[in-house]
C-alpha cells in the first residue's frame, strides 16, 4: 500500500535534516553577585541517556550524543542487533521510579486509531471521496499538521473526552453522548454523519457523537514502529539518530509528501526497530490474568482484584501494573516464551509496613520467591521459561503472600514487564 511513496535517498535526508534540526537546551543557574536575582544562561545539552532493549532480552543504557551518535558503554553503535529503543523521558517512565516522570497521553483528547495500531491524537477536520470512491478522512494533528487516512483504514474515532472506542464486529458501532450505542454502516462522517441502519439512514450531528468504532480487515504494518510524548504512536521504514539529539524516522506511515519526521530525544519515548524483531516483545500488561485468592491466607481480606494499568499507552505498550495482594494471578503466555523480564517494586511511601512475600511459577515450577519490604523494595526479574511447554504446564503465576502484617504495605508495582518470545529459529 506504499509502494507509490516516493522517498529521497535517505543518506542525504539525514544529513539534510541533522543540519535543520534546531539544538536542544538546558537552563543553568548562577547568582548574580549582589543583585539578589538568578541569572539564567543558555548551554546546549552535549548528551542524554536512552536505552535500548537487545536480542536477548538485556536493557542497555545508551548515550546519545549532538552529533548524532548512539552509543553504548564500549562505544559500539547502540542500534546494531537491538530491537527497540527508548528516549531519555521514556527511560525514566519504565525505569520504576517512585514518582513516574510527566507523560502526556491521549487521554482525555479525541484520538484516531489506525486498523494497524497507529493512534492520531488531535481533531476531526472532515472526510472526503477520492477519486475511486472510497471515503478518506481527514485528521488534525497538533504535530503533524493534516492527515489523510482512508476510512477502510481507520479502526475508530474517540471525539468527546477521551471516549472509549466501541470494538465493531459485524457492524460499525456509533456511541452518543448521552450514552445509547447505534450498529449499522457509517456511509458519511463530517459534520454530519449518515449512517444507514436496517434500511434507514439516519443523519446525527458530529457533536452528539462520543467515539465510534468501524468494521476493519487486519492491515500489514511498516516496520518501525514509533511512541511519542502526546500519545502518538507513528510508523515507518526506518529510525535513525541525527545531530542536536534527535530522532529522524523515514518514511512515516499516512503523511503524504513527508518523507521524513524528526523527533527530540524528549519527543521520542520509545520505538520498536523492526516488526519482526517487535512481535517477540509481549507486553504482560497486554495479557487478562485470571485472579485467584492466594494460598495460605489466614485473614479474612477482600475479593482479590485484577492489576491496574498506571499508564496510557505507555512506550512498547510496556504498562506499569499495580498489584493489589493479597492474591495470585495466572497468565496464559504465548507460545514459545523463553523469558520474564521486569521489575516488581513496593511504593516509597509504603515501605516502612510492607513485608510481601512473592512466589512466580511456570506450571508447577517455582522460578523465584523473595519477600519485599522495607530492606528489600525491589526485586528485579530476569527468568528463563521453558519454551517447549504448552497449556497449564505453561502459564506463568505471580502470587503475593499475606506476609506478617497480613494486607498491610502489600500494593506492589510491576514495571516493564514483558515476555520474550522465541523468534524464527530459535532466535
Amino acid at each position: 500500500m506504499h509502494a507509490n511513496r516516493q522517498v529521497h535517498p535517505i543518506a542525504a535526508l539525514w544529513a539534510a535534516w541533522a543540519v535543520a534540526v534546531p539544538a536542544v537546551h538546558a537552563l543553568t543557574q548562577d547568582a548574580v553577585p549582589g543583585s539578589g536575582s538568578v541569572q539564567r544562561e543558555m548551554v546546549p545539552v552535549q548528551k542524554v541517556t536512552c536505552a535500548t532493549l537487545r536480542a536477548d532480552g538485556s536493557w542497555v543504557d545508551a548515550t546519545l550524543s549532538a552529533d548524532g551518535a548512539l552509543s553504548s558503554a564500549d562505544g559500539s553503535p547502540a542500534m546494531a542487533g537491538s530491537i527497540a529503543v527508548l528516549g531519555p523521558d521514556g527511560r525514566a517512565l519504565l525505569a520504576g521510579r517512585e514518582r513516574r516522570p510527566a507523560f502526556r497521553t491521549v487521554s482525555g483528547h479525541s484520538e484516531m486509531v489506525m486498523a494497524d495500531g497507529q493512534r492520531f491524537p488531535g481533531s476531526l477536520a472532515g472526510a472526503f471521496t477520492d477519486p475511486d470512491g472510497g471515503m478518506r478522512v481527514v485528521w488534525k494533528h497538533l504535530g503533524l499538521g493534516a492527515i489523510d487516512a482512508p476510512l477502510d483504514r481507520v479502526a475508530g474515532l474517540s471525539l468527546q473526552g477521551g471516549a472509549s472506542i466501541p470494538v465493531a464486529q459485524a457492524a460499525d458501532v456509533v456511541k452518543l453522548a448521552n450514552g445509547d450505542v447505534i450498529e449499522g454502516v457509517v456511509e458519511r462522517i463530517g459534520e454530519v454523519f449518515v449512517i444507514e441502519q436496517e434500511g434507514q439512514r439516519r443523519e446525527i450531528p458530529v457533536d452528539r457523537i462520543a467515539a465510534c468504532g468501524f468494521v476493519t480487515s487486519p492491515t500489514p504494518r511498516l516496520p518501525v514502529r514509533v511512541w511519542q510524548a502526546d500519545g502518538t504512536v507513528l510508523d515507518g521504514t526506518e529510525l535513525k539518530p541525527v545531530g542536536d539529539l534527535a530522532f529522524a524516522l523515514a518514511g512515516p506511515s499516512l503523511l503524504a509528501g513527508r518523507s521524513l519526521v524528526v523527533l527530540t530525544a524528549e519527543e521520542m519515548h520509545g520505538a520498536l526497530l523492526s516488526a519482526a524483531d517487535g512481535a517477540r516483545i509481549v507486553p504482560l500488561a497486554t495479557i487478562a490474568p485470571t485472579v485467584e485468592p492466594a494460598s495460605d491466607v489466614t485473614l479474612a481480606t477482600s475479593a482479590p482484584v485484577a492489576p491496574e494499568a498506571l499508564d496510557a499507552n505507555p512506550p512498547l505498550g510496556l504498562a506499569a501494573l499495580e498489584i493489589r495482594g493479597p492474591v495470585r494471578l495466572v497468565y496464559e503466555v504465548p507460545k514459545g516464551s523463553e523469558r520474564l523480564l521486569g521489575q516488581l517494586l513496593v511504593r516509597e511511601r509504603l515501605r516502612s509496613w510492607a513485608n510481601a512475600p512473592i512466589v512466580v511459577k511456570q506450571g508447577n515450577r517455582e522460578l523465584v520467591s523473595a519477600t519485599l519490604d522495607a530492606a528489600t523494595p525491589t526485586l528485579a526479574l530476569d527468568l528463563r521459561l521453558d519454551p517447549a511447554l504448552s497449556g497449564a504446564d505453561a502459564a506463568l503465576s505471580i502470587e503475593i503472600g499475606e506476609g506478617q502484617r497480613a494486607a498491610i504495605g502489600d500494593v506492589l508495582v510491576l514495571d516493564r514487564a514483558l515476555l520474550l518470545v522465541r523468534g524464527p529459529g530459535g532466535n
